[in-house]
């Protein structure tokens, strides 16, 4: 996919939602779900896999084996949770609890990256996602 591809289904995506969110609202949803959506794709193909090899290693040497096996996939991150966008649309119901869930099993690395999404509500002390 190109980038003016992309581009043009980030901004499909955008007139979809248009009606849920109001316009200032819709930057602070589309990107983070553009990069959410883009790791888990990276991810697809070898997720199961190391996972399964993670969740054999003691908890001593876990985050030594992810790094090992990160590095190994030729990957720079990954999300323990064991869930992905597509795996959540699967139970409806408890999206909120495993939206949370997903989000916090990211390495730090995410994290970081997800964390400059954040911004403050200029009413209160509220911090957005």
């Amino acid at each position: 996919m190109t980038e003016q591809e992309l581009a043009n289904v980030i901004w499909d995506i955008k007139e979809i939602i248009r009606n849920s969110y109001d316009d200032s609202e819709v930057e602070d949803v589309i990107l983070p779900f553009t990069l959410l959506r883009r790791l888990d794709c990276v991810l697809e193909n070898k997720y199961d896999t190391i996972l399964e090899e993670l969740n054999t290693a003691d908890e001593k040497v876990r985050k030594y084996k992810l790094q090992s096996l990160m590095k190994k996939n030729g990957i720079t991150f990954f999300n323990t949770s064991g869930l992905s966008l597509k795996k959540m649309l699967n139970a409806p119901d408890h999206v909120g609890d495993s939206f949370k869930t997903y989000l916090e099993g990211f390495t730090d690395n995410v994290k970081d990256i997800l964390a400059n999404f954040v911004h403050e509500d200029g009413d209160s002390d509220v911090v957005d996602l």
